[in-house]
């Protein structure tokens, strides 16, 4: 079984020290941790749920702050927009 709980701390760890400049390693995990939390989202709880909901949100408002100093940031904050618009559908769906 997987531990949806440690994605979900790993991605609001991530979101904590979101710095495109710095971390941009890290900031490229959030799609995959964003992919397997959407993708069991039925098996979080309902505290679980509004927190990926929550970071979510953050995540948005980040990108939407965000200035691409280069190309690779640009791509970075495209991908990260993906993952939400994706994210978003799957929630409309369910």
């Amino acid at each position: 079984m997987m531990n949806l709980n440690s994605f979900l701390k790993a991605y609001k760890n991530n979101l904590q020290y979101f710095n495109l400049d710095i971390f941009e390693d890290e900031i490229m995990d959030i799609p995959f941790q964003i992919e397997t939390l959407n993708a069991n989202f039925v098996d979080l709880t309902s505290k679980q749920k509004k927190e990926f909901l929550k970071l979510n949100d953050k995540l948005d408002k980040f990108i939407k702050n965000s200035k691409p100093k280069n190309e690779f940031q640009k791509q970075i904050l495209d991908t990260l927009t993906k993952s939400l618009e994706d994210e978003h559908k799957h929630q409309k769906v369910a």
